[in-house]
């Protein structure tokens, strides 16, 4: 869109550029109408965000600013229908979501724009300790306000139940889509890939052996009974977040996008998802610790009162637990996203 003076809160006027998302058409469209992306992206800005920026004032600088937004499906409760049926009876009748989100365009920031990272090159170590870190504070203020002792610590337009029940994941799904699109497709595709190279035989006798079955129930089983589990961004790659380079040309600054994939879950799944389309082998044989460290830095700092005993060891050991699952679905993802490392 052009150059637009809007009115921001009480900051007063200011000149941006904007952009805007709708709904997607066609059968993409009719596709998304089962995880409503525009609902979730909507909620984030409009409820979500705001709630955890009043006591978290880093929320006001993880995402694009929001101008204006509408989605017919947010502004309107539950139907009676809804309310007595699961969502595979009504959601294959719904039209596809109507609605629109208008919010500045950070390539004309001023005084410096941000940018996307290169999809076919893996991020530089200064990228990649912003986007941990952003990443800890997203998971770690869920984890507070999922956890939080003190009802009513935080004051926003839902409470911690409707938050919890918002993003709630629909488990047997997930594990359908996690078994036959993800787990399922790519041992097909790295059998192939040994067969055309010529592999040990014994390579590809490993890899028939590895029981998918057993690594996903393992993987839900640890998610029942984790202690931080919070709500996840769910598409967290490298499309999805823009940087900033200071003065000097080094990165200062990232922007998390598209929060429409958001659900509960262990923070694993973003990470691995995020690691395994954003870097190489090289890269994570060198940096992985550093890459863990960086994030559970933040993430536990939200920990502060209520899991003091919960260390980086421990992390480290759910998130290896979990690996099997989140980096079959970055390995998985990337294969349609374009990246050509590794």
């Amino acid at each position: 869109m052009r150059l637009l003076q809007v009115k921001l809160g009480d900051d007063g006027v200011e000149t941006l550029h904007l952009i805007v998302k709708c709904g997607l058409p066609g059968q993409l469209g009719h596709f998304q109408k089962f995880m409503e992306p525009l609902k979730k992206e909507l909620a984030w800005y409009t409820k979500v965000a705001p709630m955890l920026a009043k006591r978290y004032p880093v929320f006001n600088e993880i995402a694009p600013r929001f101008v204006h937004g509408f989605c017919e499906r947010l502004s309107r409760g539950p139907t009676c229908w809804e309310r007595a049926c699961c969502a595979l009876c009504y959601k294959p009748c719904w039209s596809t979501e109507k609605g629109l989100l208008i919010m500045e365009d950070l390539t004309k920031a001023s005084p410096r724009p941000y940018y996307l990272l290169d999809k076919t090159k893996v991020p530089n170590l200064g990228q990649m300790r912003l986007a941990m870190e952003a990443l800890g504070h997203f998971h770690g203020a869920f984890w507070r306000l999922l956890n939080e002792p003190e009802e009513g610590a935080f004051d926003g337009a839902m409470s911690r139940a409707e938050v919890a029940k918002f993003y709630e994941n629909p488990t047997r799904l997930f594990k359908f889509l996690v078994k036959h699109m993800f787990m399922n497709k790519q041992k097909k595709v790295m059998g192939r890939v040994l067969d055309n190279r010529g592999a040990d035989p014994d390579l590809k006798a490993r890899l028939g052996r590895y029981d998918a079955d057993a690594r996903i129930e393992a993987n839900f089983e640890l998610i029942n009974t984790s202690r931080i589990i919070t709500v996840l961004h769910g598409d967290f790659w490298p499309n999805n977040m823009m940087f900033r380079d200071g003065e000097a040309g080094e990165p200062d600054a990232v922007k998390i996008l598209d929060f429409q994939m958001m659900k509960n879950g262990h923070p694993s799944f973003d990470l691995g998802y995020f690691l395994y389309i954003a870097t190489d082998r090289a890269f994570r044989k060198a940096h992985l610790e550093q890459c863990l460290g960086w994030y559970f830095d933040v993430f536990s700092s939200y920990f502060s009162g209520i899991m003091d005993d919960y260390g980086f060891d421990d992390f480290k050991r759910e998130f290896h637990e979990t690996r099997g699952i989140s980096s079959f679905i970055g390995l998985s993802v990337r294969d349609r996203k374009g990246t050509t490392f590794n």
